[in-house]
This record gives structure tokens, sequence and C-alpha cells, in this order.
């Protein structure tokens, strides 16, 4: 109470006596509503497919604010399904279909980590359409309501005991505010190095797009139809390597004029006793990365950084990659192919000697089994 009536001394507003009769009128209509709402017909009840339709559309209208409460990644556990975290897309595969016995679809799968850890999530089906065109690497977003189980390590390197599987339930959403999510970490190998990395090793490479070859078709062992392209890159190790691409990121290539190419998640291979690099399902590729490293490795190149020799780590099996000219005297002086491994060149001469002693052989022939009488 600010002041008492006294000191006041006079009426508030217009006030009314309240007549007597009114007050009993009140009174009975206050009744006849409580009495209606007792004798008014109940509600039938909800059987367990309308209460969980009505869940699942008040969940799609679930938004996510930038003052929601989240949890770190390494804190996450399949026996808590209420959780929120915030995190940075760090690679996205293609979108694979499959098919068997229990029918056919298609998945794809992300990486994501925030400041304690990172995990792998996939989406199947309906989710597929839903969250792929959505999600985009390096960027953070908010994510909820997804299904948390053990890790399958043969398919996933990362280093969490359990992966995400998005639902009908899933509810992801833009983060604009990125602080405290760490950006994207790199572990850029010069490509010199490789050749004394063991084959079936992932890498971080940055290096420039000396040559691109063309989409080539071909079918698998399996019968699968496969795609891809072959580009040599090579860096400030004086080093040179071929990277092949695979399926979208072959047909979807645009580094024809020599670009800075980063790639992460490469996967070393081996053949004809040479290195090479591939793409894999958890690969990223960026064109002239805006980065420090890309920016040195641009100004390097473009300044004559490619002097002298450069080793050819891969074999050279198709016109895209490039080994060293020289003479058979040249390559003798060289001592090349004394060593445990193959060395490569190229030469340039003419035939002046065809052996015909041994030049094919016969095939095997035509077994036909005896007759019973012999």
């Amino acid at each position: 109470m600010v002041h008492s009536g006294e000191e006041v001394g006079g009426k508030i507003g217009n006030p009314v006596n309240l007549d007597s009769k009114a007050v009993a009128a009140a009174a009975g209509s206050a009744a006849q509503k409580e009495n209606l709402n007792v004798n008014a017909v109940k509600e039938p009840p909800r059987n367990q497919y309308q209460k969980r339709e009505e869940a699942n559309a008040s969940m799609s209208n679930v938004t996510l604010g930038d003052n929601c409460l989240t949890m770190p990644i390494d804190s996450l556990s399949p026996y808590q399904n209420k959780w929120t975290i915030k995190a940075r897309i760090t690679t996205k595969s293609n979108i694979r279909s499959w098919s068997n016995a229990k029918g056919e679809g298609k998945l794809f799968s992300f990486d994501m980590c925030d400041e304690s850890g990172e995990i792998r999530a996939t989406a199947f089906r309906d989710q597929v359409d839903k969250f792929y065109d959505m999600l985009e690497v390096d960027k953070v977003y908010y994510i909820s309501k997804c299904q948390l189980k053990a890790a399958n390590k043969q398919y996933s390197k990362l280093n969490n005991d359990y992966e995400m599987t998005l639902t009908g339930e899933t509810v992801i959403q833009e983060c604009l505010d990125a602080t405290q999510i760490p950006a994207i970490k790199y572990n850029f190998v010069p490509i010199g190095d490789i050749a004394n990395m063991e084959a079936g090793a992932i890498v971080d490479v940055i290096a420039v797009c000396k040559e691109a070859g063309d989409l080539v078709n071909l079918t698998s062992k399996a019968g699968r139809d496969l795609t891809k392209r072959e580009v040599t890159l090579i860096d400030k190790s004086s080093a040179a390597i071929t990277l092949t691409l695979w399926a979208d990121d072959a047909k979807n290539f645009a580094g024809f004029e020599q670009p800075v190419l980063l790639v992460k998640n490469a996967k070393i291979g081996e053949f004809g006793g040479g290195k090479t690099l591939g793409t894999t399902v958890g690969s990223v590729l960026k064109l002239n990365p805006d980065i420090d490293e890309g920016h040195k490795l641009r100004g390097w190149y473009d300044n004559g950084g490619v002097q002298g020799d450069v080793k050819l780590l891969s074999s050279r099996t198709t016109g895209n990659s490039s080994t060293q000219w020289m003479t058979f005297n040249e390559a003798k002086l060289k001592n090349l192919g004394a060593g445990d491994k193959a060395d490569y060149y190229q030469v340039q001469g003419f035939i002046h000697n065809v052996r015909s002693t041994n030049a094919y052989y016969k095939a095997c022939l035509l077994y036909t089994s005896p007759s019973p009488r012999d």
C-alpha cells in the first residue's frame, strides 16, 4: 500500500455500489456454468496411434534458437534421448543406394564435431530427401532427436563409441552463431612423404591440380557401373601423384585451369609399384580454398615454383600422368630399376628388329573326352 485512504481523502475513479440482487444473479450464473462443465460429454480417449501422430506433428514445429541449451558430443548416451548438440559438419558423403533381400533404399552419412569431440550420423530413405540438400560442409547446425547406437568401427574411424541415425523426429536447424565451435582441422601431408607411407592410410593433401583427365566409365568386377577421373597433383615437395576421383566428385570436377585443390580424407593406394590417392566416402574436396596454405601454394606455383625434375609417385597408367623423358643411356646412368621398386620414365625411339621366335604361343588343343569304347 502506497497511501492510506485517510491520506488520499477522496474516491479513486467512479466506484458503484453492488446491488444484492446482482450478486445473487452472478452466483447463479457461475453455478450453472459449473454444472454444464460437469455434465458435459467427456472427450473420447485417444488411442496410442493418435497420441504418437500428435506428438510427431508438434515436433515438426520445434525450432531451436541460439539460446537453447546444448550438450557436448562426448556426453551423449543412448540412455538419454532429450538432448541438442551444436556441431560443425566436417564431411558429407554422396547419396548411395542399396538393394538386397530385405528391400532397397538410399542413404548418406556425415561427420560433425564440436569442442569436445566428433561423431558420425547416417540418414536413410525419407530422411535423405529431407536433409541432404540442407546440410553443407563447414556450416554449424543444431541437431536433436536422433537415435544413438554403438559405432560400427568397420566403417567409421572416428574417436567415438557411438554414432547417430536420423529419424522422423529428428530436428536440424542451421546455427548462425558459430562461436566456440572449432573450424575443420587439416593435417596436410607433403606429396613427397606419401612415397614412404603405407597403402590404406588416410591423409589430407593440398596441392596444385596440374592436369585433369577425361571422364571414364567402367564396370566393376561385381557388375556395377562406375565413373572416375584421374588428376595429377603437385606441391612444394617437387613430387606429383595421381588422384582418382569417383562418382559425383568425378562428374562435377571443374578444375581444368590448374586450381589449388584441397582433399581431406584421401586414401593412399598402391599400383604398379607406385603410390596413388583416391577419394572415399568421407572425402571432402575444395577448389581454391580460402586458407593460408592455399594462398601460399598459389603464389609458389604462379611464380615458377615448379623447377627441375619432378618425382612422380604414381606409375604411368593413362595419358593423364607424366613421367620424365630420358634416353636409354640416361636411364642406365641413373641406375633405374635397380632398387626394390620399379622406376618409370618415357623414351622416344624407333623399332629396328622384331623377334619372330617365341613372339606368340599356341592355344591349348580342344580336348575331347574318349568314347566308352576306347
